[in-house]
C-alpha cells in the first residue's frame, strides 16, 4: 500500500468522505485467494483533497499490487466472469472474448460512435484503455485511422488477434510517444478513475491532439443522484483510484486549455435495470453460498445448476478471480460523460 497526495493540486491536506469494509470485496472464503488483492485493509478510504476537493483512495495499492487485481479473465472468458452466465447459459452462449458484451456492432459501441461523429465525421483516433479493440474496430470500419492504449498486455493483444487493431500499444499513454498535435479525437471511456496519474495523462492527451480535437471523457459523477444518495455503492477500491465530480474534470481541462462543450449522463431503461439487479441480487446469493462449507444438497443443487448450463462453474470463477466482487446496485444514472475541446 502506498499514500499519496492530490494528483490535481499536490495538497497533502485531506478529510475522509468514504470508508468501506475490506469484507464487502473480500469475502471469507476466499482470502486465501485474496480477491482485491495481496493484503487487503480493514477498510479502504476515500478522502477529499482540503484544496480543491478531489477525492481520491488513500492509501491505495501500489503499482505491483495493482497489476494483481486486473485478472485475466477480465479480458479473455467470461464464462462465470461476474454474474451475467446465468443468462447467457439459458441461450447456450458461451461468453468468450468476442462476446462478453463488446462485440464490434454492439448497441453501446454505436452509440459512441454517434456521439463522436456530432463533432467529427472522421479522421485519426486514439481510445486510451481501449480494452480488447471492439470499439476502435467499428470505428476503423467506419473509415476512421484508429489507434489504442491499454496496460493489458492480455488486452492488447485480444485487440490485435481478435479485432485486427494493430496499431495498440501496452503501457501507459506517457510512454507512447505520439507526437505533437497527431489525434483528431482522444477517448477515455471509464479509464480516468482507474489511472494511478490522471493529471500527467491528462496534459499528455493536452499536447497530442489538434487544435480544435475532441477529447471524451466517461466516468461516475459524484454530483450525481446516485452518489448522494448511495455514494458506497459506486466504490470499487480495488481498480478505482480517483472519485471524480464533473466540476473536478472541468476547471482542470481549462487549466489545459479545454473547454466542455456538453455533457451527459448515460441512463439505461428499466429492462436493463432489471436486468443488472438480477445480476447484483444473484451474485450477492452465489458468495453467500460460497462462504459457507457446503454440504449434502446445497452442493448437490450447485452441480445441478452447472450441469444444465444456469451457471458455468461459478464456485472455480470466484475462487480464480483476483479482483473486486459485483456487489453493487444499478448505476441508474451516475455515469456521465464529457465532451471537451481543445482550445484553437
Amino acid at each position: 500500500m502506498e499514500t499519496v497526495c492530490c494528483n490535481f493540486c499536490g495538497c497533502s491536506e485531506t478529510k475522509v468522505r468514504y470508508g468501506v469494509k475490506s469484507q464487502k470485496y473480500s469475502p471469507e472464503y476466499l482470502n486465501a485467494t485474496s480477491i482485491v488483492g495481496p493484503h487487503p485493509p480493514a477498510k479502504f478510504t476515500v478522502v477529499a483533497c482540503e484544496q480543491c476537493g478531489l477525492m481520491y483512495l488513500n492509501p491505495r495499492y501500489d503499482s505491483k499490487e495493482l497489476a494483481a487485481v486486473y485478472p485475466d479473465e477480465q479480458y479473455t472468458n467470461r464464462v462465470g466472469y461476474f454474474s451475467g452466465s446465468i443468462l447467457f447459459g439459458f441461450n447456450k452462449i458461451l461468453p468468450k472474448v468476442e462476446n462478453r458484451g463488446e462485440l464490434v456492432d454492439s448497441a453501446k459501441n454505436k452509440k459512441n460512435l454517434r456521439e463522436i461523429m456530432f463533432h467529427k465525421k472522421v479522421g485519426r483516433i486514439l481510445d486510451v484503455g481501449c480494452c480488447n479493440g471492439s470499439f476502435i474496430a467499428l470505428l476503423e470500419r467506419r473509415g476512421w485511422k484508429t489507434f489504442g492504449v491499454d496496460f493489458s498486455k492480455t488486452a492488447i493483444e485480444n485487440a490485435r488477434n481478435v479485432y485486427g487493431q494493430k496499431n495498440t500499444f501496452c503501457g501507459q499513454l506517457t510512454d507512447a510517444k505520439y507526437r505533437d498535435s497527431y489525434f483528431d479525437v482522444v477517448t477515455m471511456y471509464n479509464t480516468i478513475e482507474h489511472l494511478q496519474n490522471p493529471k500527467e495523462v491528462l496534459k499528455e492527451i493536452a499536447r497530442i491532439l489538434k487544435p480544435s480535437g475532441l477529447l471524451v471523457v466517461q466516468t461516475v459523477d459524484f454530483d450525481s443522484i446516485n452518489a448522494k444518495l448511495l455514494p458506497t455503492s459506486l466504490i470499487y477500491p480495488g481498480q478505482h483510484l480517483y472519485y471524480f465530480r464533473g466540476h473536478d474534470l472541468r476547471e482542470n481541462l481549462r487549466e489545459l486549455g479545454f473547454s466542455l462543450e456538453r455533457s451527459h449522463f448515460n441512463t439505461i431503461g428499466l429492462k436493463r435495470s432489471l436486468f443488472y439487479l438480477s445480476m447484483h441480487w444473484w451474485t450477492r446469493a452465489m458468495v453467500s453460498l460460497h462462504r459457507k462449507n457446503r454440504k449434502g444438497l446445497t452442493e448437490l443443487f450447485r452441480k445441478i445448476l452447472e450441469r444444465i448450463g444456469i451457471i458455468h462453474s461459478e464456485y472455480e470463477m470466484l475462487k480464480r478471480m483476483k479482483m473486486v466482487g459485483a456487489n453493487n446496485i444499478p448505476m441508474l444514472r451516475a455515469d456521465r460523460t464529457f465532451y471537451f475541446i481543445k482550445a484553437i
